[in-house]
């Protein structure tokens, strides 16, 4: 299978993980995993409309094959998602008025423009 895109940038870094020690981020004060963070980034930064998840897994899962992709991005958006529950900021399905059979996913309840506010 493909690689993850990755991010490498080391302000962004908040701490490593001290059970795994990957590299862990935050956003709005929520601790996410660099691929998380990376998805999480993607969807902040979307067009108003959205990303669709084709263009998500085109993305985020280079040479998987496609029905892979798309379990792994609806994993990853629940995981973000879980780790966002105690705030009103979740990435959802703009498309719940019926365009099509396509899913486009924004984040939604967010206050502050800007994702990237580390709390060190």
């Amino acid at each position: 299978m493909g690689r993850r895109a990755r991010i490498t940038d080391p302000d962004l870094v908040h701490a490593p993980c001290p059970h795994c020690r990957q590299p862990v981020l935050t956003r709005h004060g929520v601790i996410l995993s660099e691929f998380q963070a990376t998805l999480f980034d993607a969807v902040a930064k979307a067009p108003t409309g959205g990303l669709t998840i084709a263009r998500l897994c085109a993305r985020l899962y280079r040479g998987w094959p496609e029905d892979a992709a798309k379990n792994a991005l609806k994993a990853n958006v629940w995981q973000i998602n879980e780790r966002f529950a105690a705030t009103d900021i979740k990435i959802v399905n703009a498309n719940q008025r019926g365009r099509g059979n396509t899913a486009f996913y924004i984040l939604e309840g967010v206050k502050d423009a800007n994702p990237i506010r580390a709390k060190r």
